[in-house]
């Protein structure tokens, strides 16, 4: 299991192999930013865990969030977790659950590398889930699941995997990897009186302590138990067979799903996901605290890094398209979310597919057809930032001083581009229809700033 990682300074430290830039997606009250405040908390990058009630989130930090006690606006956060000895940068960022904020699911899918689809356990699968899953559809986005509220009365896995086979196409048929433990005395898969997670593919039982951070694996002894997970791993055995020749090999060496080691279903696991041919299904309830570390494993075992994802198609003017590739040298990058701070001006969050962005320098706004000043690079936390020199290819980071970028546009180096390539495009983001335009009314305030800010995004 993970170790957390204490909080750490800069980007350009670890291996694009691994970083992940991760989103998690859900429908509305799932428990999105319940899991990411602790996910925050066993990282080591806060001291307290946030909570959605009481207005403490670090993710969700808009008042109009912390009032209403949902998510508004997308929020990026980066931290530290280390998996098998091997520490990782997350950049992660919280979507809205809410229909009515749907484009900050679109523009975040638009640039991630992986996503965390979290269903609540009684609910399962419900309409705003069938969306934000279209959308990462559509952009190619692997994703991994997690099956919340496990503890609740009536929440039943069974019926959240029934529903994502059936009702969430696209990326392959769900992998249950873990299931509910409930005590002794309720063994039914049906919730309440959730104990712990039986793990399938580690062939134990994990516990936790009241306030989470202590995690407890123990032999599977019970004789229930075992019946689960023996059925459980022969299940998941027979389905990544049809992935790998490595698990095919291990199981018909020994005809016995049980003896197939750990390792070669971590291997195929990931690639059942980077291929579309599957989707890792983990139980919690992140409330209670139990089941997020394993997610935070899964999702840099499972999820692809920037490396593991295709080069990015780009448009040239007569040209026709072009591949934009990570280790090429001059500068590409989408700014896929424009938001106005009153004492800082434009924040542009990019996501950098090419070159190198670096503070106080000077780029090329493709799409405008304008140069733009970098005064300073951002790595974000929330509401909070950390001034970095640079940006590197992969990663995900926020400018301030520009002043004409909006949401969508194509940047380049300010040098790196003559004739028929200064026009070279990205593909940008689809925006829905506003419901109503309200800005001839601001314009009629003093409110000049939140005007601008409007027309930006």
């Amino acid at each position: 299991m993970g170790a957390a990682a204490t909080a750490f300074k800069g980007i350009t430290k670890f291996a694009l192999a691994h970083v992940r830039n991760l989103g998690i997606i859900a429908h509305i009250d799932a428990g999105k930013t319940t899991t990411t405040e602790r996910m925050l908390h066993y990282a080591g990058h806060t001291k307290r865990i946030g909570n959605v009630d009481d207005g403490s989130t670090v993710m969700d930090f808009m008042p109009q969030e912390r009032e209403r006690g949902i998510t508004i606006q997308s929020a990026a956060i980066t931290f530290g977790w280390t998996v098998d000895q091997q520490p990782h940068q997350v950049n992660l960022v919280d979507t809205p659950g809410h229909v009515d904020f749907t484009f900050e699911v679109e523009r975040s899918l638009r640039v991630l590398d992986g996503a965390v689809a979290i269903l609540d356990g009684v609910a399962g699968v419900e309409a705003q889930t069938e969306t934000v899953w279209a959308q990462a559809n559509k952009y190619s986005v692997p994703r991994i699941a997690f099956v919340n509220k496990m503890d609740r009365a009536g929440a039943n896995l069974d019926r959240s995997v029934t529903g994502i086979r059936n009702r969430l196409p696209g990326w392959g048929p769900p992998l249950v990897i873990q299931k509910p433990l409930f005590m002794a005395d309720q063994m039914s898969t049906v919730g309440s009186g959730l104990e712990g997670v039986l793990d399938v593919v580690g062939m134990r039982t994990l516990h936790w302590n009241p306030e989470g951070d202590k995690i407890e694996a123990r032999e599977v002894t019970n004789p229930a138990h075992l019946d689960q997970l023996r059925t459980a791993r022969a299940e998941l055995v027979d389905a990544l067979a049809n992935v790998s020749d490595d698990v095919l090999d291990a199981f018909l060496k020994s005809d016995d799903p049980m003896a197939v080691p750990a390792t070669v279903l971590h291997t195929a696991l990931r690639q059942a996901t980077l291929s579309a041919q599957g989707v890792p299904v983990l139980v919690g309830a992140s409330f209670r605290n139990m089941g997020v570390q394993p997610l935070l494993d899964a999702a840099m075992r499972y999820l692809p890094s920037p490396a593991d994802r295709p080069p990015v198609p780009a448009h040239v003017p007569k040209h026709g398209e072009v591949m934009i590739r990570l280790e090429d040298q001059k500068l590409c990058a989408l700014a896929f979310k424009v938001v106005y701070d009153a004492k800082r001006g434009y924040l542009t969050y990019v996501r950098v597919y090419a070159g190198q962005l670096a503070s106080r320098s000077s780029i090329w706004n493709a799409t405008r057809q304008v140069k733009e000043r970098v005064n300073k690079v951002l790595l974000m936390y929330a509401q909070d930032s950390e001034e970095i020199p640079h940006v590197d290819p992969g990663n995900i980071a926020v400018i301030l001083g520009f002043k004409d970028t909006f949401t969508g546009d194509t940047l380049l180096g300010a040098n790196d581009h003559a004739g028929p390539h200064k026009h070279m495009t990205l593909a940008g983001l689809h925006r829905p229809h506003p419901c109503s335009r309200q800005l001839s009314r601001l314009r009629r305030r003093r409110t000049c700033a939140t005007c601008a800010a409007l027309e930006h995004m």
